[in-house]
């Protein structure tokens, strides 16, 4: 079953860490004939995109949350960008995409590798923090091997917001699942202790 349809393992961060490790490490020789694309689409672009449809995030958003928008419109500079090494991605790492074990809430498996790439490793990163807040982020994190780029944990934050108003605006439009969504902007937002 999808991950947050369950109780997850409380080994679920490490085994997450590990398993992004052995991704992320992929020698980009080895998948050469399979034509991954790289992707260095990064904040600027998110931006650009969110920015449009401020006015309906704060119709869909509660009073309470409304602070999310006022952040999105104050938005003068984007964070730096990538500085390491282009890696393997998954690259549509969220809940629904992660299978756990029905009754262990152990992880069996990954799904929809559609959008894989080489890109930012920081992106494999942004589902987790939406899902189970930045936190989780740093439990998956301490089993993570690969080197961080100075800026990961600036872009991570930023693109986490961006991400959360996208797909709130997105779930919104399709009639889905707002007040999920609402709870990973309310993640995303959660200021880092």
């Amino acid at each position: 079953m999808a991950a947050d349809q369950g109780v997850a393992s409380p080994e679920l961060p490490a085994r997450l860490g590990r398993v992004l490790t052995r991704i992320h490490l992929t020698d980009s020789a080895l998948v050469a004939d399979l034509e991954i694309p790289e992707d260095r689409e990064g904040a600027q672009e998110w931006f650009d995109e969110v920015i449009e449809y401020a006015d309906v995030l704060r119709d869909v958003l509660s009073t309470e949350d409304q602070h999310c928008v006022d952040w999105l419109e104050a938005i003068d500079s984007m964070p730096p960008t990538h500085s390491g090494p282009l890696r393997l991605l998954h690259n549509d790492l969220y809940p629904e995409h992660i299978l756990v074990d029905e009754e262990s809430g152990e992880l069996v498996g990954l799904i929809d590798w559609d959008d894989i790439a080489f890109t930012d490793p920081m992106l494999d990163f942004v589902g987790f923090y939406l899902w189970r807040g930045r936190g989780f982020v740093e439990s998956v994190l301490a089993s993570y091997e690969v080197p961080l780029d100075s800026g990961f944990w600036e872009r991570l934050d930023f693109v986490s917001r961006l991400g959360s108003l996208e797909w709130l605006y997105d779930a919104h439009l399709q009639d889905a699942d707002v007040e999920k969504h609402r709870r990973w902007v309310q993640n995303a937002f959660t200021e880092p202790t």
